[in-house]
């Protein structure tokens, strides 16, 4: 009885070896399982720094695009602006030529000759410099200037102003400083008083000097204007050409 007992212990203890051997097993595989999840974490643990370097980086790089954008933005407007202004000069230098155009077409008009002189009628130069001639709604003094007209109208638009006349005021043009006389209605000196009656110091003298109207330089002039209008066209279409 007591050896069935003993077998019978004997037997229970071996089977609990078995069941130990079997979860030591079992601890083994399961610590090979974690070894593993753990070596995975790891791993996804650098792949999240990779991509939260990468997100860094691309947010880096969508401020740089938005700082840009609107860097270029400005430029646009800039650059429309100065088209704008360009195509403004550009008209008023289109406008002045074909001015100067017709100064010349003017001057090639042929004139009565003298003794090899070329004699240029109804032209007014030196009167007393107090005289004062009405051109073009300017009072602009005879001796300043040649001026063109008829001489009836030279006798209706000379006269004299009560008071000194105001000094010039200096306009910058493409050609330079001139002296541009203040207009009628602006000019607190401008009481004009016309002089209609012919004596010795409105007669139109012998005029037989035309060496300060040189159709040449006006030609040269109006070359450089048009290869300045040429040079400005060419600016505004490489401009509209990067805008585009």
């Amino acid at each position: 009885m007591l050896m069935d007992e003993v077998a019978h212990v004997n037997e229970r203890i071996y089977g609990r070896h078995e069941e130990i051997e079997a979860l030591e097993n079992w601890k083994e595989d399961m610590q090979g399982v974690i070894h593993g999840q753990e070596d995975s974490i790891v791993r996804q643990g650098a792949d999240i720094d990779l991509l939260k370097g990468e997100l860094t980086t691309l947010k880096d790089l969508v401020r740089a695009l938005v700082t840009k954008t609107g860097e270029l933005e400005d430029d646009k407007i800039r650059l429309t602006r100065r088209v704008s202004e360009l195509t403004g000069e550009v008209r008023d230098l289109q406008r002045r030529c074909n001015e100067l155009e017709v100064q010349v077409e003017e001057e090639e008009l042929e004139v009565p000759h003298r003794a090899g002189s070329p004699i240029v009628p109804n032209r007014a130069e030196s009167p007393p410099a107090r005289l004062l001639v009405r051109h073009e709604n300017r009072l602009v003094p005879v001796d300043d200037e040649v001026i063109e007209i008829r001489s009836d109208e030279f006798y209706q638009n000379i006269g004299v102003v009560r008071r000194d006349a105001p000094r010039p005021e200096f306009v910058s043009t493409p050609w330079g400083s001139r002296r541009q006389w203040p207009t009628l209605e602006y000019d607190p000196y401008a009481e004009f008083v016309p002089n209609s009656e012919p004596n010795s110091d409105t007669e139109l003298p012998d005029y037989d000097d035309l060496s300060d109207v040189d159709p040449n330089k006006i030609r040269e002039q109006n070359w450089l204007n048009e290869e300045l209008v040429r040079s400005a066209l060419e600016v505004v279409q490489r401009i509209r050409r990067d805008i585009d």
